[in-house]
């Protein structure tokens, strides 16, 4: 329990300087996640595992509900829509809403998307 605690205390003075730091710039900070499941396997959807991710995932979110401001999935096996249909419950609407698959241009979209957010 005091380790909880401790991680806990870390967290939210993170939170505070990241708070802080969107003050100072007048912007609202946060990271585009992307993540590329080229090599996914089914090995790690281990059940023990799995329920480890999923509670990763509801702590995280906890913690941290607008740190990622988009979550970008690139080079999908066709069985992650079948995982993500088993890890939607326990998130968030907040976070579901930030999900997007990209197809086989998924390069060309995120240099757009990285070409957007320099203009601005």
């Amino acid at each position: 329990m005091v380790e909880s605690r401790l991680s806990s205390s870390g967290a939210q003075e993170k939170i505070l300087k990241f708070r802080k730091a969107e003050q100072a710039t007048g912007r609202k900070l946060g990271a585009k996640i992307i993540i590329d499941l080229d090599e996914f396997s089914m090995d790690v959807l281990y059940p023990p595992a799995l329920s480890a991710y999923l509670n990763l995932l509801t702590i995280l979110q906890k913690l941290f509900p607008d740190f990622g401001r988009h979550i970008y999935l690139i080079n999908c096996p066709m069985m992650i829509k079948t995982v993500y249909a088993m890890v939607q419950p326990v998130l968030s609407k907040q976070t579901r809403e930030k999900v997007t698959f990209l197809g086989s241009d998924w390069k060309d979209f995120l240099v757009n998307e990285v070409s957007l957010l320099n203009k601005s």
